[in-house]
């Protein structure tokens, strides 16, 4: 399995763990885009695995397959954003 480390919050701000736990009760879709920025331009993919690990520190896990041609993008920049 490939992990991305935790990246700290946009401007120092910090993601409190109850607002996490309810944004991440809303979801209802079935299918989710994950997107990333690599090198050569944004990446995206559709992804039907995405769910919440943790709130403290807040983490997600989304399965992208190995082969994929977003995955190499979006481990080399070491983020990426899930919109349901």
């Amino acid at each position: 399995m490939t992990q991305l480390a935790t990246p700290p919050a946009p401007d120092g701000a910090e993601i409190d763990a109850q607002a996490f736990r309810q944004a991440m009760r809303r979801p209802a879709n079935a299918v989710a885009v994950v997107t990333g920025t690599g090198p050569e331009g944004r990446v995206g993919v559709t992804v039907t695995a995405v769910c919440s690990l943790s709130d403290t520190p807040p983490m997600m896990l989304a399965c992208l397959h190995r082969a994929g041609s977003a995955l190499p993008a979006i481990l080399q920049s070491g983020a990426f954003c899930v919109d349901f």
